[in-house]
């Protein structure tokens, strides 16, 4: 993409507002940044010009961030969102994330109400997060690229072969899943669990969720996801066995492992070391300690998001002969972490979530009626 963004700036906070158009300014891919103090004003301002990206609030007067989205929506424009809303405003956050092209960033109360900290180190630490939020919606083009000399065609590498389809034996079986996602997983995982329940009638394994969001979020996806699966989704708790028929998902801020003790139970454990992909929780410590417990009977799943966290994980999983299946480029809010996990040839298939679904309930919930 040569074309530089006009950013619209909604917050009902002048500090506010002034403190994301400081750490936004001087971007070489941003042309212009402007901003408005309420939902209202946001929509009127977009009718007319048509910004390229939104960063919105949640709590707003007149007009609230999801209210806005839904009208921008409604009226067919699929401008990127970034949400930048607070835990509390979680419920809010969800469902606005079920629309495509929106992510979120955490507002951190103790340096992006900027009423508190040095002013430069605020505006450092927030331009570190919200910008790549901001740029993983589109492709530029290298400013100081330059033609290379045409070189002779050397052998296909993975990453240029012709993306592979799951195919797995009806005897396929796992005994557990591990899923990874971010930006657009929400959403993509209640296309997979949606109304999964009543189809089910027997046991199944575990399952274990790395979903990239902050503390306070992830147990209103958990409890969002029970609602509408009819299944049981439950934030992991630290040292906690590990139940049949649950599906764990990874709480903000804590990694998540696994550990099988002696007496052959597997328990969770959480921790809070570095971030590795300037995440926390990352997928790569489930996936590195999943993958010798369960070994060949396990199936992992990399679904949307931005940059590469399973990269290190997967090849874990590979190691053991367990199956792995990636989100399919076209159905990706952004293809970056599948992506990473097909250039490297480590994907059993790149699949859409209808047909990642149906794995699921092919090999896993070991399916005894039709799913819609």
């Amino acid at each position: 993409m040569s074309k530089k963004l006009n950013v619209l700036i909604v917050d009902d906070s002048l500090a506010v507002r002034a403190l994301l158009r400081k750490s936004l300014e001087n971007e070489s891919q941003i042309e212009s940044l402007s901003t408005a103090s309420n939902g209202r004003t946001a929509i009127e301002y977009f009718n007319e010009k048509k910004p390229d990206i939104v960063v919105l609030d949640m709590n707003m007067p007149e007009k609230n961030g999801l209210q806005v989205i839904e009208e921008i929506r409604a009226r067919n424009y699929q401008t990127p969102v970034v949400l930048f809303s607070t835990a509390g405003e979680a419920p809010d956050t969800l469902k606005a994330l079920q629309y495509s092209q929106v992510d979120f960033l955490a507002k951190d109360e103790q340096t992006d109400t900027a009423h508190s900290g040095a002013l430069e180190d605020n505006v450092k630490r927030l331009k570190a997060r919200l910008l790549p939020k901001i740029l993983q919606f589109f492709h530029f083009q290298k400013e100081t690229e330059t033609p290379k000399p045409v070189a002779p065609v050397a052998p296909a590498k993975p990453a240029d072969l012709p993306k592979k389809h799951f195919s797995a034996i009806a005897t396929f079986k796992p005994d557990a899943v591990t899923i990874a996602s971010s930006t657009g997983g929400p959403r993509a995982l209640e296309t997979l669990f949606d109304g999964l329940g009543k189809y089910i009638e027997k046991q199944f394994g575990p399952m274990f969720i790395v979903q990239h969001m902050p503390a306070g979020f992830t147990l209103q996806l958990a409890e969002r996801l029970s609602k509408i699966s009819g299944l049981h989704f439950k934030e992991a708790k630290h040292e906690e066995v590990v139940r049949p028929s649950t599906i764990y998902i990874a709480p903000g801020n804590y990694h998540m492992e696994l550990r099988a003790d002696p007496d052959k139970t597997v328990k969770i454990i959480l921790n809070q070391k570095e971030q590795r992909h300037s995440v926390r929780p990352s997928a790569d410590f489930m996936f590195e300690t999943a993958a010798p417990i369960y070994r060949a009977r396990m199936l992992s799943i990399v679904l949307t998001g931005m940059g590469e966290d399973g990269i290190q994980g997967i090849p874990h999983i590979k190691k053991y002969m367990g199956k792995v299946v990636t989100q399919s480029e076209a159905t990706c809010a952004v293809y970056g972490m599948p992506k990473a996990i097909d250039d490297a040839g480590l994907s059993d298939g790149s699949e859409d979530l209808q047909t990642i679904r149906q794995i699921l309930m092919n090999h896993f919930f070991f399916k005894v009626k039709d799913a819609a």
